[in-house]
């Protein structure tokens, strides 16, 4: 995690394992299923180019296929 944001980690049977790689934004509060197959996170980040606006959105990581999509997305309007 060279650029020091807050990235998700998961403690494997070979050590400590980065589940997350972004730049310049933050992943926090993890929830694992039952089996550690998904990993639902919140997070302010456009990895998966779904989050242009930057705001706080629900993403979940399928580590079996290594893909991670947005979830749950807020629509939020600032007057």
């Amino acid at each position: 995690n060279a650029d020091g944001n807050r990235e998700l980690f998961r403690l494997g049977p070979v050590g400590l394992e980065q589940v997350t790689d972004t730049l310049a934004c933050a992943n926090a509060n993890p929830s694992v299923s039952a089996d550690g197959a998904r990993i639902a996170y919140d997070s302010d980040c456009d990895s998966a180019g779904t989050n242009p606006d930057g705001s706080v959105e629900i993403f979940l990581i399928d580590r079996t296929t290594g893909t991670s999509r947005e979830v749950v997305r807020a629509r939020f309007q600032i007057p």
